[in-house]
């Protein structure tokens, strides 16, 4: 199961004029077909504050080219208000019983939880043994995104130059 949220932080950097309570957000589409990127909003963020997380779960789910079992994506909602969202879920709503949350903040890591929620540190000791020769070894990565957390990374984000 893939885990994201669909809440929406809309956020501007300091030297943008905007009220959200009485304006849309501007957003210009680029749809480079090298560079596939995707719409953006100058000055803003587009208020997805786990944007790349749910992509990263609908691209996984909707590409031919990624192989999986059976796959269950998982979005919650109002995680920025008292994770309402997921304090709703019962059992029966899901199949799955691995979850991997995509809504990690740190470069390097694997949530398993929901940012916010809780933390815990593990630690345990395993034996090393060699690699059985028939299995093949591989890398994922997904490097070049731009995002981050909407409030935490506004000027990242925003600062960041489009590719045309």
């Amino acid at each position: 199961m893939l885990q994201g949220h669909l809440d929406m932080v809309c956020e501007k950097n300091a030297d943008t004029q905007h009220d959200f309570d009485r304006e849309g957000i501007r957003t210009v589409v680029d749809r480079d077909p090298q560079s596939a990127r995707p719409s953006s909003a100058p000055g803003h963020t587009l208020g997805a504050d786990n944007g790349i997380g749910v992509a990263m779960a609908l691209a996984a789910a909707t590409d031919p080219g990624v192989v999986h079992g059976p796959l269950e994506l998982l979005c919650t909602i109002d995680e920025e208000m008292g994770m309402t969202g997921a304090r709703q879920l019962e059992p029966a709503f899901v199949r799955g019983r691995v979850l991997v949350n995509l809504d990690t903040e740190e470069d390097n890591s694997l949530y398993i939880g929901c940012a916010g929620g809780g933390d815990a540190t593990l630690t345990w000791e395993f034996k090393l043994s060699p690699i059985p020769a028939a299995w093949e070894i591989g890398r994922v990565a997904v490097t070049g995104l731009r995002g981050g957390h909407s409030g935490g990374d506004i000027t990242r984000i925003a600062a960041t130059p489009s590719r045309r």
